[in-house]
């Protein structure tokens, strides 16, 4: 280890390079916070600039986020509104799908028969009609078909009936009826082929 002369300074010349050294290492430390504080302040000032721009185009932009909320609250009663209309005109025509079969009934069937009962839902379910005989029976459940266009339309039952003042009839006699209850079958009518 070497001996260390307190007593004694340093030379004039060692003196001069430690005081280069200093005034170098201020000088470089002055220059590394003078960049540095300008690159801080041209940062700072950058997003000064980029808050003011954001809080103009927030300002600008205010009318337009109300126009969207407007238009969403609009789609959304247009949505309300398309549905209740979807509702009303499968409504209408499911009425004028019952209308049309009100009317063939009452163009198919004469005034020799009445109607007893009725089911209409989803076209023809179930009619029971009194009629005075089989035969018109057949000629009426042919006449509906047509009538119709429906050909999944038979006769489901077929019995007498004994009614008491009946509107087919003129006077007040008891007359012995046919009831017939024409039903519409789920299937297809299919033909089979036999060889």
């Amino acid at each position: 280890m070497d001996k260390i002369n307190f007593i004694t300074t340093a030379t004039p010349k060692q003196q001069h390079s430690l005081q280069n050294w200093f005034y170098a290492s201020v000088l470089l430390l002055g220059l590394m916070v003078t960049v540095l504080v300008g690159i801080s302040s041209w940062q700072l000032y950058c997003w000064k600039i980029a808050q003011n721009k954001t809080r103009i185009t927030k300002k600008q932009a205010l009318p337009f986020i109300e126009a969207l909320e407007k238009k969403r609250k609009i789609q959304e009663e247009l949505d309300n509104i398309s549905l209740k209309s979807d509702r009303i005109k499968q409504s209408l025509r499911q009425t004028e799908t019952i209308h049309s079969h009100l009317h063939a009934i009452n163009k198919t069937f004469s005034n020799q028969t009445s109607i007893a009962a009725l089911h209409l839902k989803n076209g023809l379910n179930e009619l029971i009609v009194h009629v005075p005989d089989t035969k018109t029976a057949f000629l009426y459940l042919q006449k509906l078909k047509e009538e119709l266009g429906n050909k999944n339309l038979y006769i489901s039952t077929l019995e007498p009936a004994n009614t008491l003042n009946n509107p087919a009839s003129s006077n007040n006699e008891l007359k012995t009826d046919i009831i017939i209850s024409i039903k519409q079958s789920k299937k297809v009518d299919t033909k089979l082929d036999k060889p």
